[in-house]
């Protein structure tokens, strides 16, 4: 599957980089940014095409590669208005566009590239990211994750068949089941917009946010679907129109490389969408620079308050696939926290 080549193609690049050295924290962010560069690349957020220029440009002998990079993560962190100030900057930098979100404000340590590491981004580069499911870096982050940790943590990935068998009973069937029922009358398909738009989801233990970011993409097709009665006469602004975001969306997660990725799933998942609804109406919608977020926070579910992150006076549904080891190899303290975890 396409999918999958693309998770196996990350996770060469991951361990390529940690063999010579690139190790933990510094990593996981570094590859996340990749991650969004790859896509951008595909989905319009950066003119075509034209990350993997950047990269072609680089040296043969990759002597140059990881300070060329550095210099564009620094260039994607910087609002027009400081690029302004700064008139020697060039076109080949210039070209990409102001993101925000915090995902380049971070300064990390210089990599180092080899021509085999080169080769491997290069090839990463070269395939179409645009029809990839952000969901599926799940499995990308349990295929480089220590096969003992792994197990220790419970670790597993979801795949979006087995999160539909989950979300679509729970409420989808309803939703959709509503939909029908009010379609046809524009006063209740307005309050049935305000309130998909007003539902809000925790995943306690949200890995790489799947369950969060197929949420996210099918309310955004029912939304979908509002939109066409709504715009039927395509006179209506698309982005003011949009309701239903990513901020409605909250996750707990204990490692901070999947929190990274399930944050900038949500965003991919959020631009994926958009295109979606550019397509339809034949018009151009990018929100560019980001600033709407869903909310991950880093932290162990059975500890923290969950309110901390979101009111329960305001949620509405609590989903997810709780990390579970087997009863086998759960310590006396797994059990006891599983055991609570299954009661709240």
């Amino acid at each position: 599957m396409i999918d999958i080549k693309a998770a196996e193609m990350m996770a060469k690049l991951h361990d390529a980089l940690k063999a010579h050295g690139y190790d933990g924290h510094v990593l996981e962010v570094y590859l996340v940014r990749l991650l969004f560069c790859l896509f951008a690349d595909s989905t319009d957020i950066f003119p075509n095409n034209s990350f993997r220029a950047y990269l072609d440009a680089s040296k043969p002998d990759a002597s140059d590669l990881s300070c060329r990079i550095e210099r564009l993560f620094e260039i994607l962190d910087r609002p027009d208005g400081v690029r302004k100030k700064r008139d020697l900057i060039s076109d080949e930098l210039n070209q990409f566009p102001y993101v925000n979100g915090s995902l380049f404000s971070e300064t990390l340590p210089i990599t180092d590239f080899d021509t085999s590491i080169r080769q491997i981004l290069l090839e990463c580069a070269k395939f179409n990211w645009s029809s990839i499911s952000p969901a599926i870096f799940g499995a990308m982050f349990q295929g480089v994750m220590d096969k003992d940790k792994r197990r220790e943590m419970g670790a597993h990935y979801t795949d979006e068949k087995n999160i539909l068998k989950v979300i679509n009973p729970l409420f989808l069937d309803d939703l959709w089941a509503e939909f029908e029922r009010v379609k046809t009358d524009p006063k209740a398909l307005g309050q049935f917009h305000e309130k998909i738009a007003s539902l809000k989801f925790l995943d306690p233990a949200c890995g790489c946010g799947n369950f969060l970011i197929v949420t996210y993409r099918e309310l955004r097709i029912l939304e979908l679907e509002i939109l066409k009665i709504k715009n039927s006469d395509n006179r209506l602004i698309l982005d003011m129109l949009i309701k239903v975001k990513i901020g409605q969306f909250y996750g707990i997660e204990l490692e901070e490389f999947p929190s990274q990725i399930a944050y900038v799933g949500m965003w991919l998942t959020d631009h994926q969408m958009n295109l979606k609804v550019s397509e339809t109406f034949g018009a151009s919608l990018c929100r560019l620079p980001l600033t709407d977020g869903s909310s991950i926070k880093v932290a162990n579910a059975l500890r923290v308050d969950w309110e901390s992150v979101v009111a329960k006076s305001e949620l509405a549904y609590i989903l997810g696939n709780p990390p579970f080891a087997g009863g086998m190899m759960m310590t006396r303290e797994q059990k006891g926290r599983w055991s609570i975890f299954l009661a709240t």
